[in-house]
């Protein structure tokens, strides 16, 4: 996932850092004044998101946070109001509305992913929570963040230079389109936006701008530099090798991923194959990922245990899905 996707993704869901500090009862009267399940709500009124968006995150996380035996506070209704708060502090900006058809599409978006127990990473571009709150500021027009530039279905935009500073001087408002494999695109267009011009392409999520072909793969081939000078800047940006492979900081090319039993302390989170991971507490070796319930340390670099589950700090274990004491706080 690029890092401008990350960007917008901490945008959307600032607020399931909070998503199991409570349960929501769903038969709350705020719900039903309202005249819609949370699971088939066509419109969301501003005044109600915090309460819907509390219960549909607790109807699909609280089952995931069972699994890994972690427990809930009794008080959702904080959870309701922090969500409410949020949207409400990004509509005191200028130049910004509130879509109340987008905020039940973002609502069925943070449910369904919510349900599948993967971090919230896993919720890709393009997200309807990034269209809840959708400016009015034109393409190249003056902007100081960018929720206040207006948006278009399948495309994200920004406000560039990089800012959230409402006290700033202004910057412009810029667009970015999804590219597909082999469409051309922008290299270190993530890092270092050209200076002029208001729309770009860019890279969809599983793809790389590959700076010899100015093109987007699904990562850069075995044999080619994988490592490229920052603009304006002494240090370097290192792309996402093919499956299989990683970006061998020496070399600065793209090598297979190393065996059971290779050395991996030049880079212990992407040397090893897949199955694998870099046993950093021990001899810095490839060693197989761990099963659910099997012990584990976070001091490792790389991920201990198989995919699909996490090794959980507090209980040192390897837990049954991805969610974590971030989101369920309270370990029983």
């Amino acid at each position: 996932m690029n890092s401008l996707t990350l960007r917008k993704l901490a945008f959307a869901l600032p607020f399931l850092s909070f998503a199991c500090e409570g349960q929501v009862d769903t038969a709350d009267p705020a719900i039903e004044d309202a005249g819609a399940s949370p699971s088939v709500l066509l419109t969301v009124p501003l005044a109600q998101f915090g309460t819907f968006y509390a219960a549909a995150t607790w109807d699909s996380i609280g089952p995931c946070c069972a699994e890994n035996a972690f427990s809930y506070s009794s008080n959702w209704d904080a959870l309701a109001k922090s969500q409410q708060s949020q949207i409400n502090a990004y509509l005191s900006r200028p130049n910004t509305t509130y879509d109340a058809q987008r905020a039940a599409e973002c609502i069925a978006n943070v449910r369904a992913a919510a349900a599948t127990c993967h971090d919230y990473a896993s919720m890709t571009y393009p997200n309807a929570c990034w269209l809840v709150v959708h400016g009015s500021v034109p393409l190249g027009g003056e902007c100081h963040a960018f929720d206040e530039c207006a948006q278009s279905a399948g495309t994200s935009t920004d406000c560039t230079p990089f800012r959230n500073d409402p006290y700033g001087p202004p910057g412009r408002c810029i667009r970015f389109s999804p590219a597909k494999e082999g469409d051309p695109c922008t290299p270190l267009l993530e890092i270092h936006l050209p200076e002029t011009g208001n729309e770009f392409p860019l890279c969809a999520v599983g793809l790389v701008c590959n700076p010899g072909t100015s093109t987007c793969t699904k990562g850069i081939a075995i044999g080619e530099a994988c490592a490229f000078p920052i603009p304006k800047t002494d240090n370097s940006h290192f792309l996402e090798c093919a499956a299989g492979s990683f970006c061998e900081f020496t070399a600065k090319t793209c090598v297979p991923q190393r065996p059971l039993g290779s050395d991996c302390k030049t880079d212990p989170t992407h040397a090893c194959a897949a199955g694998l991971y870099c046993d950093v507490d021990g001899a810095s070796k490839c060693v197989p990922q761990k099963h659910a319930g099997e012990t584990c340390s976070r001091a490792n670099l790389a991920t201990p245990c198989e995919s699909g589950i996490r090794c959980d700090e507090l209980a040192a274990t390897c837990k049954k899905n991805e969610i974590g004491a971030r989101v369920c706080p309270g370990l029983n």
